[in-house]
Formats: structure tokens, sequence, C-alpha cells
């Protein structure tokens, strides 16, 4: 299966390799999800008796981002899954992904304890979780945990981040995989954004769905 890959993504990943925890803050169509997506896909196809899960705050999140992202990506291949779309899993050789969306009312104990222990393990939209529900995660997880995030405002991400671990990026960063249409989109929220005053919403936008910035 060819695919195309995003350089910054991949060279990133090469280099949080070893990183316990890998951080990834960005704009409106950054490639991030799409990115890590791929990374954990990936690992589906090519390594042995992982055990892969994806978390979603939200059943639309769940079903229409995350899911739907993943077989646009891997749709070439998916026939040689075992799928099943109930549970929401993909499992190849004695591997398993997963699709797991956790509502606010779940105690953060009662989760962690139900799913057990896993090898690799991505938080999308991160900032729409609490701490104590990703700390009860991150201690029965063997590998590396992946989070991505809108920076809407500052959360507990930042007790996490360090200079090894965490990007930042923007639309620029994934200018090759947009249309005409998004690219043109951003340049002029940016141009209204960079002459609107500070605090109004056209200066917000700019900062936080163009630029990645909290």
């Amino acid at each position: 299966m060819r695919m195309r890959i995003n350089k910054k993504y991949y060279d990133f990943f090469e280099q949080t390799k070893n990183e316990p925890l890998v951080i990834i803050q960005g704009s409106k169509r950054s490639g991030k999800t799409f990115s890590i997506l791929q990374k954990n896909g990936l690992e589906l196809f090519q390594s042995n008796g992982k055990k892969i899960q994806c978390f979603s705050a939200s059943p639309k999140q769940q079903n229409f981002g995350l899911m739907s992202d993943f077989q646009n990506i891997f749709n070439p291949v998916l026939p040689t899954t075992k799928s099943n779309a109930t549970q929401k899993t993909f499992r190849y050789n004695n591997n398993e992904l997963a699709f797991i969306n956790i509502a606010d009312t779940i105690n953060a104990n009662d989760i962690a304890n139900s799913l057990g222990a896993c090898d690799i393990r991505y938080i999308n939209e991160c900032n729409m979780f609490s701490k104590e529900m990703v700390e009860k995660l991150m201690i029965n997880n063997r590998g590396q945990m992946f989070f991505d995030y809108n920076p809407y405002q500052k959360f507990w991400i930042e007790d996490m981040k360090t200079d090894n671990n965490f990007m930042s990026t923007t639309w620029k960063d994934n200018i090759q995989f947009l249309t005409k249409n998004q690219i043109d989109l951003f340049r002029q929220w940016t141009a209204l954004g960079m002459a609107a005053e500070i605090g109004s919403y056209n200066y917000w936008r700019w900062k936080v769905m163009c630029e990645g910035l909290s």
C-alpha cells in the first residue's frame, strides 16, 4: 500500500520514538490527527501482538472524526482486517486497534480498570479530558501515549510538555494536503486577524485556528 506521508510529522515521530508521551498542539487542518492515525494504523499492520486504543470525548468525534479518518487512510487494506462495527475494533494478525468514546460521566477508575493494559494509547482532543482520567489511562499503558489538541486555552497538558516530546503545528505545515479553498480561507482569516484588535473574535480566530497558539 502506497501512502503519502507528511515529512514534518514523520521526522517528529522518529525523534520522539523513545519518549513515553508525544504531544502535538496545532491549528485547524494542521494534519496532527491524520498523522497520528497513520502512525498507529501502521503499527496495526506491521507489528505483532500490539494493543492500540484511540480515545475520543464524544460519539460524534469517535464515529465521524477518528474512525472515519482511519477508514479513509487505510481503506485499501481494511478488507484484510477482522473488524467489529459494534465494538469499533480492527484486528490484524495478533494486533488490535480500538476506537473508544469516554463520556464525562464515566468514573476514571472504572474505565481504566475495564480497559486493562495497553501498548499504545492516543488521546484525541485531549483538552476535552480531565487530568485524572488521563493519568489513570497512563498507569497501565506499556508503550507510548499520543496527545493532540487545538490550543483554545491553557490546561493540564502544560505539566507534561518537555523540549523533547512537544511540537506545535499550523495549517501551513500541512499545506500540500489542503485544497485551494481551504488555503484561501486561512489566508483571509490571517489577514483579518493581523489587522484586528487584541481580544476581538477575528484576532482570536487567527491566533488559535490559524497559528495554533493559545
